[in-house]
């Protein structure tokens, strides 16, 4: 059990401490129930020297740019990066740097270099469950002397057939799972394939502002930490980019998919507001806001967003703060007099310091718990705020928290005592204002009794409540962002509310009253599954073990009575399945090469190389040899002319391979 609570500690602290970019920890972005979309070079080599001189690598702070690499990333003008929206919508000018000039994120040579960045701008309908307008740019603290590439034309790339060669590059994993990156720029060389071929692998997921590129029989693609790279096409002797490196299948170069790209023809008229930043092309949603904005900068003579420092727009009939977030110097901004409603725009405002919501319709002051920056608020004619007196003022940010005229997480009402204080005390210490916006509630071994209440919280992705006397989890039903739940040592017997969360990978109902499996039937994304201490379940063993949803048997998800698990067979090969390797499939043999817990033919990599079966295969290594793997059988580490599959001793010169006792290992390991 120790193991299994360490594991859960980490997994807490994970959940707390990640961030999205797809170079240092794989978001969760399911798009099918075909091999799944992930953000993600394999089947390649190291770049051409002068041909990729545009590429950088996005780094967050660290020792150096190999250990803080997250993503790549292409210079479009001397101070503007292109790159992918996941890659950078958790980052902030203080945490992101950029490396550029060198193909060696070791810097080997001196030639690289570090450069801050001043300003992060993603596309405004960048989806973050789809990746669609999956695009950014970032700019630098200071231009670059070093070459841009050209990005492709709509007419241009409207020419293209299915079959023309592109070439991708970064510096992600160069194997097909994990994540191995490398140190030094690598391409490889795919073919554009149309929308129409690729939606077949990936079940129409792919939409227009997508591309695909890679080939058929697999081998050659982008993968983990590649992402935000470009995709070029060369047209009369120059590079033109054509895509950014967005997502694919989750294990990379897998026959029959595709890389998928940001397209960017389609991306032309962003881009050309995003980079300029000229006010007439950044337009935002309301044109009574908008007017004010051109009136206020025409009389200061400012053109570009970046140059509007104020805007006061009273009794002007505005109802949208809409498109607002792109003006990032604004510091005076005054709203008084118009029917306002929703503020959710304004904490993009970092440098906002003075705000007038006089006479407005705003209902709470919840949003502006996220400016702590706010230095003036005035509220008078609001009325129905009761925590100040809103004709008094103006406010600081400090003067509205310490009156508690935030929250209205607080306001929800938890039947459990326990709960309740627990949930306080993270609203408090997270500074959370909306119970969407808590995803991690950690409440254990604190007496909760019940969850009643909780159901508000529709962001919550990780919830462990061990230790509890909870007998029913109905209120966690509708709950469906739920990744991970712990509900060790309660009392909870009917699991039936749980059946429609379909994106559980760790569920823990030890030491529960649980008899009946069945209404997890569906929950197929189960990776991490704890069932000990519940006497009531026969149809399987009940043991201390992490389970997968692969081994449970199907009788477990019938709702006939359950036989005897002495008798129980559930794949009809004459082994029961309580001694079964594999009880979900056939094999009487109950072969088990890597000698672990799963038979070989439930276990899809069979010598624990990290390389799985079909991928081995595919490459011409053993899948049975944990030294022969795609990356090892061309490879010869010892420099002793014997190829590292074959070699008795892969890590040490002994061209002889004397082997005195015969145990397959040479005397040249076997001494150490």
């Amino acid at each position: 059990m120790k193991s299994r609570f360490a594991f859960l500690s980490a997994l807490l602290l994970l959940t707390l401490g990640a961030h999205t970019s797809r170079a240092a920890v794989k978001p969760d972005h399911p798009r099918s129930q075909s091999p799944e979309i992930v953000p993600y070079i394999v089947g390649g080599g190291n770049a051409e020297a002068g041909a990729w001189g545009f590429t950088v690598a996005l780094m967050r702070n660290a020792s150096s740019p190999f250990e803080g690499y997250t993503c790549t990333g292409t210079l479009i003008g001397p101070d503007v990066v292109l790159t992918a929206a996941h890659c950078v919508e958790n980052a902030s000018t203080e945490s992101l740097q950029v490396y550029a000039g060198s193909y060696d994120l070791n810097n080997r040579n001196g030639d690289g270099q570090l450069i801050d960045v001043r300003k992060i701008r993603i596309h405004e309908e960048y989806n973050t469950r789809t990746l669609v307008n999956d695009i950014a740019v970032v700019f630098l603290a200071e231009p670059v002397d070093l070459p841009t590439v050209k990005l492709i034309s709509a007419q241009a790339l409207a020419a293209l057939v299915p079959g023309t060669r592109l070439s991708v590059a970064g510096w992600g994993s160069t194997r097909p799972v994990g994540d191995r990156y490398s140190p030094t720029l690598k391409s490889v060389d795919v073919n554009y394939v149309d929308n129409a071929t690729c939606n077949t692998a990936f079940e129409d997921a792919v939409t227009d502002e997508m591309m695909c590129a890679g080939v058929a029989e697999g081998g050659k693609d982008a993968c983990d930490g590649d992402s935000g790279g470009p995709l070029v096409m060369e047209l009369d002797g120059t590079r033109y980019q054509v895509g950014i490196v967005s997502s694919g299948a989750s294990e990379c170069g897998q026959a029959g998919f595709y890389g998928v790209y940001t397209r960017l023809s389609v991306m032309d008229s962003w881009l050309e507001k995003a980079v300029t930043e000229l006010i007439t092309l950044n337009t935002v949603d309301d044109q009574n806001l908008q007017a004010c904005i051109e009136q206020t900068a025409l009389s200061r003579g400012w053109t570009r967003v970046d140059e509007v420092s104020e805007v006061v727009c009273e009794n002007a009939n505005i109802t949208s703060l809409d498109g607002l977030a792109v003006y990032t110097q604004l510091r005076t901004l005054g709203l008084a007099g118009n029917p306002l409603q929703d503020l959710t725009v304004l904490p993009e405002l970092s440098n906002l310091q003075q705000l007038d919501l006089a006479n407005t319709a705003i209902a709470d002051l919840g949003t502006l718990a996220e400016m702590p920056w706010l230095s003036s608020v005035t509220l008078s004619g609001l009325d129905h705020i009761t925590c100040v007196d809103v004709n008094s003022g103006p406010y600081s940010y400090g003067e509205l928290a310490d009156a508690a005229c935030f929250n209205n997480v607080l306001g929800i009402e938890l039947a459990d005592a326990a709960l309740a204080s627990c949930i306080r005390n993270i609203v408090l210490e997270d500074g959370v204002t909306a119970p969407d916006q808590i995803e991690l509630v950690n409440c254990s071994n604190k007496g909760v009794a019940s969850l009643q209440g909780l159901q508000a919280f529709t962001g919550l992705r990780s919830l462990h409540v061990l230790g509890g006397q909870i007998s029913d989890v109905s209120p966690l039903s509708n709950l469906v962002e739920l990744r991970q739940l712990t509900l060790f040592a309660n009392n909870v017997s009917d699991l039936s509310p749980l059946a429609g969360l379909v994106n559980l990978y760790w569920l823990d109902i030890s030491d529960n009253q649980v008899s009946d499996l069945s209404p997890l039937v569906n929950l197929v994304n189960l990776s991490a599954f704890f069932i000990e201490g519940n006497s009531g379940i026969t149809c399987m063993p009940v043991s201390g073990r992490q389970l997968a949803y692969d081994d449970i048997p199907a009788s477990c998800f019938s709702t006939e009575p359950t036989p005897d698990p002495e008798e129980i067979d559930s794949d009809g090969d004459g082994i029961i399945d309580a001694e079964d390797n594999c009880p979900g499939r056939a094999n009487p043999g109950q072969r088990n090469s890597d000698d672990d817990e799963r038979g070989d033919a439930c276990d899809h990599d069979d010598d624990n190389d990290g390389f799985s079966d079909r991928a081995e295969r595919d490459a011409g290594s053993n899948p049975l040899n944990p030294y022969s793997t795609p990356e090892t059988i061309h490879q010869d580490a010892d420099g002793d002319g014997i190829l590292d599959a074959e070699d008795n001793c892969p890590l040490v010169y002994n061209p002889g391979q004397v082997d005195r006792d015969g145990d397959g290992i040479g005397n040249a390991c076997d001494a150490r």
